[in-house]
């Protein structure tokens, strides 16, 4: 059995500030990969073609076509925000007009919540596959002690859906006095068409992160599993927050929420803690071994013969 990852065709993947679709994601998770207008080369009944999330209105019609025509063939379209104010985005129509199709099934990159529970309540034809953790980029724990004793804040702002974060920003971060956190404005988004306001981006990110001690985390209101999580740990940064709750009981995090003295967490956190390295270390290995790509794709294959596709 084959895993083909199909991209649009028509996409500007080069503008993505972040590896969590297209032909990056395919690449670290070992996939083969083509693009839409090649899918008639692969006719073969026992490839699993995996389509990217960012084709086009008319490819989804293309698609649609090869569907119904080809009901042999098997297809899995990938589903990354599962908010329901995506609703009405051409792309999730689409995945629910398809959804009844015996030959389809979906890989959502975060666990169901909101509008992929719409879609499918009882997840019988949805497989949730977190993004893989890749070691290659990793940077130095060795001078740990001497990055900067503070957190890297950043991430858009938006009390409804992220409230924690934005709970966190406005209690700590203070322009004229910068002694605990640093703010990254969030970058923007040039792949639907936003200036990108500064290049700080993927393993730029990273490198910066690796400069601090501490990172803010925030699973947002639906306890998303963000691409940020793996970030902290490739950086090796302490991450303070929020885990998702697939995390939950799982990885070490310094927790914060909206009940915690700022005085003392202050003190705690900047003054008091030795465990910082032992936290740090313990957060990166956890994704090590529970978010490999090996892992990952063993674990798409056990979905795949629950619903006798492999």
């Amino acid at each position: 059995m084959d895993l083909i990852y199909y991209i649009s065709d028509h996409f500007p993947y080069d503008k993505l500030i972040c590896n969590d679709s297209g032909p990056e994601y395919a690449l670290e998770m070992g996939w083969k990969i083509e693009k839409i207008k090649n899918l008639n080369d692969y006719q073969n009944k026992d490839i699993i073609n995996i389509i990217d999330n960012h084709i086009s209105e008319k490819e989804c019609q293309y698609l649609e076509n090869i569907l119904r025509k080809k009901k042999e063939r098997k297809f899995i379209f990938t589903i990354i925000d599962p908010y329901n104010h995506h609703s009405n985005n051409y792309y999730y129509i689409f995945l629910k007009k398809i959804y009844s199709f015996n030959n389809i099934l979906f890989l959502s990159k975060y666990q169901p919540e909101e509008w992929c529970l719409e879609l499918d309540s009882k997840q019988k034809k949805v497989v949730w596959l977190p993004y893989p953790y890749n070691p290659k980029y990793e940077k130095s724990l060795i001078s740990f002690e001497r990055r900067e004793n503070k957190i890297l804040f950043s991430g858009a702002l938006h009390k409804e859906i992220y409230p924690l974060r934005t709970l966190f920003f406005e209690k700590y971060y203070k322009p004229e006095n910068n002694e605990y956190v640093d703010w990254l404005y969030h970058p923007g988004y040039p792949d639907i068409g936003q200036q990108l306001i500064h290049t700080v981006i993927k393993d730029k990110y990273i490198r910066l992160l690796s400069q601090y001690k501490f990172m803010f985390l925030c699973p947002s209101r639906c306890n998303l599993e963000f691409m940020k999580y793996r970030e902290c740990a490739y950086a090796g940064c302490v991450p303070v927050g929020k885990l998702p709750y697939p995390l939950a009981s799982q990885a070490p995090i310094v927790k914060w929420d909206a009940t915690v003295n700022i005085q003392l967490f202050i003190k705690t956190l900047f003054e008091s803690r030795n465990d910082l390295l032992d936290i740090s270390k313990k957060y990166r290995e956890f994704f090590k071994k529970n978010r490999s790509p090996e892992l990952l794709n063993r674990q798409l294959i056990d979905f795949l013969k629950s619903k006798n596709w492999a």
